[in-house]
């Protein structure tokens, strides 16, 4: 091998070391720089309101008597269920209006 070819070689070489050593400084920059960032994230504490149960779909008080009564009481049902209804979606609509809150950095 000519002295020409030996030096080539050996920058080759010293090249590839160096990437490599600049990945793995920079894995191990990487890796802490993570886990110092997730020791410093704070948890909120989120509690949702308790959800009202009622009955499901397709079951009315009355079940399936259909004298005038029990249809009042039907749409009686229905007309409540309806307001539940338009109340939840106002909850919605003022969640979606919602302000963000100002928030300091770490």
């Amino acid at each position: 091998m000519s002295h020409t070819s030996k030096m080539i070689w050996t920058a080759v070489g010293v090249v590839v070391v160096v990437v490599a050593l600049m990945f793995i400084i920079g894995g191990a920059y990487m890796y802490t720089r993570n886990s110092s960032n997730s020791e410093n994230r704070q948890s909120a504490n989120v509690t949702a309101p308790p959800l009202s149960v009622t009955s499901g779909p397709g079951t009315l008080p009355t079940g399936t008597n259909t004298s005038n009564s029990a249809l009042k009481t039907d749409l009686s049902a229905i007309d409540s269920q309806l307001s539940g209804l338009n109340t939840d979606n106002a909850n919605v609509d003022q969640s979606l209006n919602d302000q963000p809150v100002t928030q300091s950095s770490i």
